[in-house]
């Protein structure tokens, strides 16, 4: 129950102007560390707040991780595997 409301306090705006919504789209590329800087800046502040949020950016950058070290072992992932991966990460922003 304590979680349940948790995840809807965080779907309700928060104070630094994010919501986990709106957040979760941005998530993959903060991961990646692609987004410019004011945004980045916004979204850490909702992260400093935000467990649900924090726990999926650690996610993301475990499979960042675990496919560099695959790349780096020069083993090709296979592009249906690959495909399959984005879409499950761009489904759950």
């Amino acid at each position: 129950m304590k979680r349940m409301l948790r995840m809807l306090w965080n779907m309700m705006r928060h104070p630094t102007g994010y919501n986990c919504l709106h957040t979760r789209k941005l998530l993959l590329d903060y991961a990646e560390g692609l987004l410019q800087a004011p945004v980045q800046t916004k979204l850490e502040r909702h992260l400093s707040d935000c467990e649900d949020c924090q726990a999926l950016v650690s996610s993301y950058r475990e499979v960042i991780e675990v496919a560099g070290r695959e790349a780096a072992l020069d083993l090709p992932l296979p592009a249906e595997l690959e495909q399959k991966l984005i879409e499950f990460m761009r489904s759950n922003l």
